[in-house]
C-alpha cells in the first residue's frame, strides 16, 4: 500500500518531468528562432514582400491614403505593391517609427514573425502535451519550431503569414476555450487574421457547426467580416478603386506548387530559372478562376462540417488543408497557414509528412535556382506533395463521417456550441 510519503514522491517526479520537457521546449523553440535568425542574416532582402511592405510604409508615412498605388515588380512582370487589406498597416507604422533607433525595417517585420512562430510553438507544445503527453507535445513543438515552410517564410522571404496564422490559431483555441466572452474575441482575432491575409477568413466556417442557429452564426460571420472592412475603411473612402483592384488582383502564384503547374509545367521556369515564358490561355483561365474555385471547395466542405457538428478544432484543420488542395496557385510558404492547424488537431504524423513531401521541391526551389539539371524533378516532386495533402485531407473527413455517422447534436463535454444568446449578450 502506498503511503503519503510515495504519493508525494510520485508527485514530485511526476513535475520533474514535465518541467524537463517543458525546458526542452523553451530549448527547440530558441533553435528554431536561432535558425530563422541566421538564414535572415545570410539572405539579402531581395524578398518580393519585403519589397511590397517598404513601397506601402513609404506611402503611408508620405500620402497614406495612397497606399494601393504602388508596384512591385516580380518575376512575372509588376503587381500591386499591397494585395491585402490594411490589418498590418499599424505595425509597419510602429515599426518605422522605431527605425530611427537603429533597426532596420526588415529587422523589426521580421521580429514580428519571429514572435508569432514562438507564440504558435507554446501554444501547440501545451495543447498537444495535455492531451498527448509531453513527448508528442515536444514532437509538436518541433514540427511548428523546425517546420521548413515555416522557416523560409520568415527567415528567408520574410513574408507575413506567421503572424495572420497566429492570430487565426488562438482564434480556434479560444472558441474551443470555456474562457469568458471566448465567443467575441475569439471572432475580432480571426477577423484581424482575415484583415492581414483574407484566406483566414474562411476558418469562420469552423465555428458554425458549434453554433445553436442562424442567428449566431450570422453574427460570427458579421463580426469576423467587420474587423478587415473597418480597418481599411479609410482607403476604401479615398481610393475605392485601387484598393478592390490591388486587393482582387491577388491570385497567388501560377503553376507553382499547385494544380496549374500541371496545366503548364513549362511555366515553372519562370520560378526555377527566372526564364520569359508566356502563359497559355488554360493557365490564364485556372488563375481567373482560382478565388471561385477555392470559395466553392471551401463553404462545400464547410456544408459537411456543420452536417455532421464538427468540432472548431477539427473543422480548422480541415478548412486549412482545403484551402490548399483547392488553391490552384500556392506558394510553398501558403503551408504555413496549414501546418498549425493539423498539428493542433493533433494529427503530427499528417504534419510531417507535409513538411517532408514538400521539403525537396521546396528546398530545390531556395537553395539550387537555378539548377536546370535538377528541373524535371520538380513537378512529379510537387506532384507527391499534393497527393500528401489530399489524402491528410481525405482521412480528415473520412474520420469525420465515421465518428459521427448522421447529423447529431455536439458532445455535451465540450464547451461548445455557442447560443445565439451567448453570442448576441458577448457582441
Amino acid at each position: 500500500m502506498a503511503t503519503g510519503g510515495d504519493v508525494a514522491s510520485a508527485s514530485s517526479v511526476e513535475t520533474d518531468h514535465e518541467r524537463m520537457f517543458r525546458w526542452l521546449a523553451v530549448a527547440v523553440i530558441a533553435a528554431g528562432v536561432g535558425v530563422r535568425f541566421g538564414l535572415m542574416r545570410h539572405y539579402d532582402d531581395d524578398a518580393v514582400d519585403l519589397r511590397a511592405i517598404e513601397n506601402v510604409t513609404y506611402a503611408l508615412t508620405h500620402h497614406f491614403t495612397h497606399a494601393y498605388r504602388g508596384y512591385v515588380s516580380t518575376r512575372g512582370g509588376a503587381s500591386p505593391s499591397w494585395t491585402y487589406p490594411a490589418g498590418l498597416f499599424p505595425l509597419l507604422l510602429l515599426d518605422h517609427a522605431l527605425v530611427p533607433l537603429g533597426l532596420s525595417l526588415r529587422t523589426l517585420v521580421a521580429a514580428s514573425n519571429f514572435l508569432a512562430d514562438i507564440g504558435m510553438a507554446a501554444l501547440l507544445y501545451r495543447h498537444v502535451a495535455k492531451r498527448r503527453g509531453q513527448v508528442a507535445g515536444l514532437v509538436a513543438c518541433a514540427l511548428l519550431s523546425f517546420g521548413w515552410p515555416l522557416v523560409f517564410d520568415t527567415g528567408v522571404m520574410n513574408q507575413i503569414d506567421s503572424l495572420g496564422t497566429f492570430f487565426a490559431l488562438c482564434a480556434v483555441m479560444l472558441w474551443s476555450s470555456d474562457v469568458r466572452h471566448r465567443t467575441l474575441w475569439a471572432c475580432v482575432l480571426l477577423g484581424v487574421a482575415t484583415s492581414i491575409k483574407v484566406p483566414f477568413g474562411f476558418l469562420v466556417l469552423a465555428f458554425l457547426p458549434t453554433c445553436q442557429d442562424w442567428r449566431a452564426g450570422a453574427r460570427a460571420i458579421g463580426i469576423v467580416a467587420a474587423v478587415p472592412i473597418l480597418v481599411t475603411a479609410p482607403f476604401l473612402i479615398a481610393d475605392f478603386h485601387n484598393v478592390v483592384r490591388a486587393i482582387d488582383s491577388n491570385h497567388s502564384l501560377p503553376a507553382f506548387a499547385g494544380w496549374s503547374l500541371f496545366v503548364d509545367p513549362s511555366y515553372r521556369h519562370v520560378w526555377l530559372d527566372g526564364q520569359a515564358v508566356a502563359q497559355t490561355h488554360a493557365l490564364k483561365t485556372l488563375t481567373v478562376w482560382q478565388p471561385r474555385i477555392v470559395l466553392a471547395c471551401v463553404v462545400a466542405v464547410g456544408v459537411v462540417l456543420w452536417y455532421f457538428r464538427v468540432n472548431a478544432v477539427r473543422s480548422a484543420a480541415i478548412i486549412a488543408l482545403t484551402i490548399w488542395a483547392s488553391n490552384v496557385n500556392p506558394g510553398f510558404t501558403f503551408l504555413v497557414w496549414v501546418i498549425p492547424f493539423v498539428i493542433l488537431d493533433e494529427q503530427l504524423w499528417g504534419a510531417a509528412l507535409i513538411e517532408l513531401s514538400g521539403l525537396i521541391p521546396g528546398v530545390q526551389l531556395f537553395f539550387m535556382n537555378p539548377h536546370p539539371r535538377a528541373g524535371f524533378l520538380f513537378v512529379p516532386l510537387v506532384a507527391v506533395m499534393q497527393a500528401v495533402i489530399v489524402i491528410v485531407l481525405v482521412r480528415s473527413l473520412v474520420r469525420v463521417v465515421r465518428t459521427h455517422p448522421g447529423r447529431r447534436t455536439p458532445s455535451r463535454a465540450q464547451p461548445e456550441p455557442v447560443g445565439g444568446r451567448a453570442l448576441a449578450q458577448e457582441s
